[in-house]
């Protein structure tokens, strides 16, 4: 093996080489940190910085090999590429064509088809990266349910390729260290530049990330100084540049603004530790990183990294969007297996062969049937969005599902106000000097709106809304939400109610309370039977102190371990809550209701379970989907109520 070339002026081993055991190693410690935090490991809340060590990695490869050939003047740009394709495409196109077959089996409705299609079609284009900024951010819960989320690393890598060879001959003959020097400047200023974005620029966009490829290819620059530094001087800074690494995999968190200036820290760790291992070999941290099990898992981090992602998050989705430890490190260490057979059969092989691949069939023929290959991939997206899609969507259809349109019911009605909002002008026009009625609630009270409206008008009285999502009306409760964590919920929607009886001019005739108040008990409150208790009665008197003397309250509706819709589609029955288990899912709050009910006889009382479970509580009743999700009613699981709703308004 030949050991020595100069590379940038630098003495470097070969990146013509076999693969070099202290980068497999180094490779296997990116690895093993973004899947554990992927799978939801705790103490590895900071995996994702595996990613930018990948960078590196592959920044010291691919330019350093790229200078040295060009330097020797061997450098072919088809050849390049179709050498680029030979190790990226099979191992690719494999993991996409078996997420294409997993998602028909575990994806059931049109919007999940449509999503993953478009993934699927971004992700054969090497541009899912630009797919992703422009719909979420990388750390959003939501983002376990992506199941291509992954490949937006490789589409950025791809990218820099796709310049790299083009950018490094303009540079040759005018100084490659100085043009490099400038070009990783300019990245890591419009980095941070960008990292102060309210979106994920930074995160996904190459030229952000370029700066992290180049920090790599300089590695051998740096370990041409190395070579002269002192031995002990260089076991410190191998060491150091290891605690770099795992300081921020277990010191970042998806909370922190990222990759900003933080991204320095993983960077600077590993291009250390390449720079080290090509320098001095024998140091103690090279030597830990070149340990058989590690260079082992190094050698398919690859085919690892390609599979793993899909796998957790098509698990994800069979478990409607929960997380399960021990579920997701059975489906990482499944995808541990797949990608060691993935290596041995298609890695391994088309590496060893490559050299008559080429001879075979031509740099520019290889480079077509990538581009082939990843065109069949476009075929796969489209079968998703126009055979599976449509399938989904005739049997979502089959659920009768009418979902109340949330969206309709503000820009309607002026005294309808969400989250802090204040009335207008034309809600004082609407209540002054007529009969009204105030909904008050959180998005339980939301879905009721279009059938208490419909009460409410029949009867000639007009009606103001009053929504804080995730805050039920327990004033006085301390209840915080992520929508305004520095303030008490229940003030807001103290306040919102307030401003609407001072617009009208006079109390309401009415007050409805709605909430999820099963949550609300179980998972808002400190000392709940206490702490209910206290802040509905404090609701109650301070409703009563307004001047309205009718206030209704509906009771909690049944909660369902999963998605109603999505359940009905994937299992087809057994979706439903018998009569005992929602008897006991709800006795403590109905104890609490009770015990506010005897202190205030006139408190009108509605109990959903008397029509919704007869005797148990199917989420379908009659061919009719009742519930959008796990607990929200539909349009048509709100009209059950009306009848009582009418009942006790009038």
């Amino acid at each position: 093996m030949n050991q020595r070339v100069t590379v940038a002026g630098a003495s470097a081993v070969s990146v013509q080489s076999s693969n070099i055991p202290f980068i497999d190693g180094l490779r296997a410690i990116s690895i093993l940190a973004v899947v554990l935090y992927h799978v939801g490991v705790p103490g590895f809340a900071g995996g994702f910085v595996g990613v930018d060590v990948f960078f590196v990695i592959s920044g010291y490869l691919i330019i350093n090999q790229i200078v040295q050939e060009s330097r020797a003047g061997t450098f072919n740009v088809w050849r390049f590429y179709s050498r680029r394709a030979i190790r990226i495409l099979p191992a690719f196109v494999l993991v996409l064509a078996a997420s294409a077959a997993i998602a028909n089996f575990v994806l059931v409705t049109p919007q999940e088809f449509k999503e993953f299609g478009n993934q699927l079609l971004w992700s054969s284009m090497m541009l899912v990266n630009h797919y992703f900024f422009e719909r979420q951010g990388y750390f959003e819960t939501v983002s376990d349910l992506k199941p291509l989320l992954n490949m937006w690393s490789l589409a950025v890598e791809e990218q820099f390729y796709l310049a790299a060879p083009f950018i490094i001959a303009f540079c040759l003959p005018r100084g490659i260290r100085r043009a490099t020097l400038l070009l990783a400047g300019l990245s890591f200023a419009a980095c941070l530049m960008a990292s102060m974005s309210s979106r994920p620029y930074a995160f996904f966009i190459a030229p952000f990330r370029a700066w992290e490829f180049i920090a790599g290819g300089s590695a051998a620059y740096f370990a041409s100084r190395l070579t002269r530094a002192k031995p002990l001087a260089v076991e410190v800074l191998g060491l150091v540049g290891a605690l770099a690494i795992v300081g921020a995999v277990v010191g970042f968190d998806s909370s922190l603004n990222f990759p900003s200036w933080r991204a320095l820290v993983p960077v600077f760790g590993a291009v250390a530790l390449l720079a080290v291992g090509l320098a001095r070999p024998g140091t103690a941290t090279v030597r830990l990183l070149a340990v058989r099990p590690l260079a082992w898992i190094g050698l398919v981090s690859y085919s690892w990294y390609l599979w793993h992602w899909p796998l957790l998050s098509f698990g994800r989705i069979w478990r409607y969007g929960s997380r399960d430890l021990i579920g997701d490190s059975a489906v990482a260490i499944l995808g541990l297996l797949l990608a060691v057979l993935t290596y041995f059969m298609v890695e391994r092989p088309m590496k060893l062969n490559r050299a008559k691949i080429i001879a075979a069939l031509g740099d520019k023929r290889i480079f077509a049937a990538g581009v082939l290959a990843c065109s069949l991939m476009t075929l796969a997206a489209a079968s998703a969005l126009f055979i599976s899609k449509p399938n989904a969507e005739r049997n979502y259809a089959q659920l009768n599902l009418n979902p109340v349109n949330t969206d309709e019911i503000y820009p309607s009605n002026p005294c309808a106000l969400l989250d802090s909002g204040s009335a207008s002008t034309e809600c004082t026009k609407l209540l002054s000097g007529a009969p009204y009625g105030i909904l008050l609630g959180d998005s339980h009270a939301e879905t009721a709106y279009p059938a208490l409206y419909s009460v409410a008008e029949g009867s000639g009285l007009r009606l103001g809304l009053v929504v804080e999502h995730s805050c039920p009306p327990l004033w006085g409760a301390g209840i915080h939400t992520r929508f305004n964590p520095d303030m008490d919920c229940s003030d807001r929607q103290r306040m919102a109610v307030s401003d609407l009886v001072q617009r009208a001019g006079h109390a309401p005739d009415f007050v409805v309370l709605k909430s999820y108040w099963i949550k609300a008990f179980n998972a808002g409150l400190d000392e709940p039977d206490v702490k209910f208790r206290e802040s509905l009665e404090n609701t109650i008197s301070q409703l009563k102190a307004l001047g309205t003397n009718k206030i209704i309250i509906v009771g909690p509706t049944p909660s369902f371990a999963d998605p109603v819709p999505l359940c009905a589609l994937r299992r087809g029955q057994g979706c439903g809550v018998s009569a005992d288990k929602f008897g006991i899912q709800r006795a403590e709050i109905m104890n609490a209701f009770d015990n506010v009910l005897a202190a205030h006889p006139d408190i009108r009382f509605i109990d959903p379970a008397e029509v919704l479970c007869r005797p148990d509580c199917e989420p379908r009743i009659d061919g009719v989907t009742l519930y959008i999700d796990t607990n929200h009613l539909s349009a048509d699981g709100e009209m059950i109520l009306i009848d009582k709703l009418r009942d006790a308004i009038l």
